[in-house]
């Protein structure tokens, strides 16, 4: 199986390899190249707050945070075929994420 890659614009920013599926999520390991650095601390700020979410009324705050994330990068299949709907969490050497093929309805 080929790897996940996380891109910005047309600059490589990491592969998440071996993801292996645990429903709804998938476990790889990640490998960033350098252009991951200027979203690093991105990534480490939305998992500590994710982390440390006590009530369900700090969402917003997350999303808010995940925007600048979604806004930069996109994320592609093995295949290389964009996804339409992501979460990526990435932590040292480890990446988890879920995915969906088409965009979420707006309700």
């Amino acid at each position: 199986m080929g790897a996940w890659t996380l891109w910005a614009g047309g600059d490589l920013v990491g592969e998440i390899r071996r993801a292996e599926p645990d429903q709804p999520w998938f476990f790889g390991t990640w490998h960033p190249t350098d252009f991951f650095q200027p979203y690093a601390s991105l990534f480490q700020e939305e998992l500590s707050m994710l982390e440390s979410m006590e009530d369900d009324n700090r969402w917003d705050e997350w999303e808010n945070c995940y925007q600048q994330v979604w806004d930069a990068l996109l994320l592609k299949t093995p295949d290389g075929i964009e996804v339409a709907e992501w979460v990526l969490h990435v932590s040292s050497d480890e990446a988890w994420f879920r995915w969906l093929g088409e965009p979420f309805e707006a309700t």
